[in-house]
């Protein structure tokens, strides 16, 4: 952990993990929380995966105003009570991240314990261990030395002299075998560090980074990547603003990430770009957005013309989300409303034509317009009337939407985001505001706890929040999507219905910040990535290791 704290241990206080765990609940007791932090760590070097002693931490820490490690104290008990290595792995990464070293350490170092062929844990180790400089040989002592009788300083030279020479024989060994290691895992190293950030290097000039670096070439972040093969996931992906944010979604720990840029090439393969597709198990089509996404339909059809494998959102499903399509698409759904929605060109029409092709379309005023693909409320405009002037932006294409009123009776507007994993729903987030342009980011939910308050009754039991019209509603939806990964964007009407403002494959799904009051979502997007995960492996056909 990072937690620093005042008190002092005595240095011959020697207890038993199980003693110091007492030790710390006691002084917790006492109101002593500081202190009790400092037991409960040194219980935590001697019960490395003992659940109890995190759970106390997070008493303490969270007593101390150290929110962010009580968090991740949170997390850790949650990882060691289910032998979550890749979560203990995760901690570690975000420590790391921001360059606490010592606490990165602790984390990586644990879920080593649980999981020791669990490569990137491994890689993320050695990095924290050369910041903190434990590949540093330890320092002579300064100062004078005492001088010693001169046949023993003669005696002591010999065996020096005999250790040196045993050192450069052995480091010429090392040096043999590392260039055989070398010519053995070039091309299979090569493939799996194309997704995992460069450790050490081997041309370092410092024997002692070198020595490191030859300690590691031994370890199972190395050989792990040759032996126990990870999944290989294959993203088609684009150049443009067309692509679901994915980071998240796909776990490193699990999967070895091969992008397509589908109009320039593979990128990730060696220094370079290829036409040339390497061996993987299962495809992720993240070009999610139907109206940017033009550009790669051509190439997109002739790879799945070579019938290439098991693919989550197959191009032509993703074809199907734009705006004016949706009411087709859910026609038929029981206790779902879904404004009409019309395609207009802006740039072969005047501004003035908007009204007439409203009319044509016999939408009823307001009406809401949007560029296509753009999100987040980006050169949105809202017709009240015929006589409304508020000018579209002045190219491309246009979204004409019917306004439809969704304030609830306390003056608020809310909107539900669920996202769809293998079509089952599950709950992400809500946003509560004034405005009726609502997005989580401009809510302010952290200004008025009952807002979050409200917010964590939806994530934790979305079918009484909503209730049971809406939630079976959504489980339909999710069928008719028949998307792998995609989401909606919705109200609740006073009546229970749901009010849709859009369903795509665009929704994005991010962690909080674990210093952040928004940080008790973490959980339930968790289980949106384990969701994914789980889908991965099926389709795939390779569990996680």
């Amino acid at each position: 952990m990072s937690a620093t704290t005042d008190f002092v241990l005595p240095a011959a206080l020697q207890l038993t993990g199980e003693e110091w765990l007492v030790l710390g609940r006691a002084l917790q007791g006492a109101g002593r929380h500081a202190d009790a932090v400092a037991a409960l760590q040194q219980a935590a070097s001697r019960l490395p995966l003992n659940a109890e002693v995190y759970q106390a931490l997070v008493v303490s820490l969270d007593a101390t105003g150290q929110t962010a490690d009580a968090a991740s104290a949170r997390i850790g008990a949650d990882a060691i009570g289910r032998r979550r290595a890749i979560d203990m792995f995760e901690i570690g990464r975000v420590y790391a991240r921001h360059r606490q070293w010592e606490a990165a350490a602790h984390w990586l170092e644990k879920a080593l314990l649980v999981d020791p062929r669990l490569a990137a844990a491994h890689i993320c180790l050695a990095w924290s261990l050369r910041q903190l400089g434990r590949d540093q040989p330890a320092r002579r002592p300064t100062g004078p030395e005492p001088r010693e009788p001169k046949d023993q300083q003669t005696s002591q030279r010999q065996e020096e002299r005999r250790q040196e020479e045993r050192r450069h024989q052995e480091e010429r060994r090392q040096e043999e075998r590392r260039h055989q290691e070398e010519r053995q895992a070039r091309q299979e190293s090569q493939a799996a560090s194309a997704d995992t950030p460069d450790t050490v290097s081997p041309a370092l000039p410092d024997p002692r980074r070198r020595d490191l670096y030859r300690a590691y070439r031994r370890q199972p972040a190395f050989i792990a990547a040759k032996a126990i093969r990870r999944r290989t996931v294959l993203v088609l992906c684009t150049n443009e603003r067309a692509n679901l944010p994915f980071h998240h979604l796909v776990r490193p720990g699990f999967n070895r990430l091969v992008r397509w840029i589908m109009e320039l090439g593979v990128a990730g393969i060696g220094r370079g770009r290829s036409r040339k597709l390497p061996p993987y198990d299962v495809i992720f089509n993240v070009i999610s957005d139907a109206d940017r996404g033009a550009p790669c339909r051509a190439e997109q059809a002739r790879f799945m013309a070579t019938d290439p494998g098991p693919i989550l959102n197959p191009p032509d499903r993703i074809e199907h989300t734009r705006r004016e399509n949706t009411a087709t698409l859910l026609d038929g759904v029981g206790d779902v409303v879904v404004p009409s929605t019309l395609r207009w060109d802006r740039q072969s029409n005047p501004a003035a034509a908007i009204h007439a092709a409203i009319k044509v379309a016999g939408m009823d005023y307001p009406v809401i317009v949007r560029p296509a693909g753009e999100h987040g409320g980006e050169g949105v405009v809202l017709l009240s009337s015929p006589a409304d002037v508020n000018d579209p932006p002045a190219q491309g294409e246009m979204y004409l939407t019917r306004y439809h009123e969704y304030r609830s009776p306390d003056g608020y507007h809310r909107k539900y985001r669920v996202i769809f994993i293998d079509r089952v729903p599950y709950a992400y987030h809500l946003a509560i505001g004034e405005p009726w342009l609502l997005h989580y980011f401009s809510a302010d939910m952290l200004s008025a706890p009952w807002k979050l308050e409200e917010e964590r009754r939806f994530l934790d039991d979305p079918e009484q929040a909503l209730g049971a019209k809406a939630w079976a509603a959504l489980h339909v939806v999710g069928r008719r999507m028949d998307l792998d990964y995609c989401g909606i964007d919705f109200s609740l009407l006073p009546d229970g219905r749901i009010l849709v403002f859009e369903t795509n494959a665009t929704m994005l799904v991010h962690p909080e910040d674990e210093q952040d009051g928004l940080r008790f979502k973490n959980v339930y997007i968790d289980r949106i990535y384990d969701a994914f995960e789980a889908l991965l492996a099926r389709r795939a056909g390779i569990p996680a290791v």
